[in-house]
């Protein structure tokens, strides 16, 4: 409802604002408390003032949505659309073949879709505005014993995701006791 959690929106904000502010936020909570409907205000907040990269709100239960292989296709689809640098980076990356984004290779996609085509693209534009890219669920990715392997490369990726510029900002909602130590940790 409209003028609900707005000093959570207001805290937000001003970490984003805040260039020496670290780049990854994490939003923890209890079941019930609100952490997906906080995550899907702030990606119409986003979207208004144009800071949105890409969301992924993942789902226990739904093949598709709770994979963890799916979250870099995801975000670097959305990315590509809406920067042609970016865009063009992957391209690139994409015709040298040094990632097959068929295969669950949730390592090499993060670093052939996301790190390296980003930190390119921010590297020739810094002063453009990087975008936010919010995370809801973490807690519901790989729940299926099958992927637990999986599940940990994303949580190593997402860590890595502390050591780019403050400018890219990372936001995710999880319940606190599924994360790891380490991920809480960043």
């Amino acid at each position: 409802m409209k003028g609900t959690r707005e000093d959570i929106f207001k805290n937000i904000n001003q970490w984003l604002d805040d260039v020496d502010a670290p780049n990854v936020l994490w939003l923890s909570g209890s079941p019930g408390a609100d952490k997906s409907t906080i995550a899907s205000s702030l990606v119409t907040r986003l979207t208004r003032r144009r800071l949105l990269g890409s969301s992924f709100f993942f789902k226990r239960g739904d093949v598709t949505l709770s994979d963890p292989a799916a979250l870099w296709r995801t975000v670097a689809f959305d990315l590509a659309k809406s920067n042609p640098t970016f865009a063009n980076i992957l391209v690139h990356t994409l015709e040298q073949k040094e990632v097959d984004p068929g295969r669950p290779d949730i390592a090499s996609h993060f670093q052939y879709l996301i790190q390296e085509p980003l930190m390119e693209s921010y590297h020739h534009s810094p002063s453009h505005t990087i975008p936010v890219f919010p995370i809801d669920a973490l807690d519901e990715c790989g729940s299926d014993l099958s992927q637990a392997a999986q599940r940990k490369v994303l949580l190593d990726a997402l860590t890595q995701w502390s050591r780019f510029p403050r400018a890219c900002k990372l936001i995710v909602t999880s319940r606190d006791g599924r994360v790891p130590e380490s991920f809480r940790a960043i």
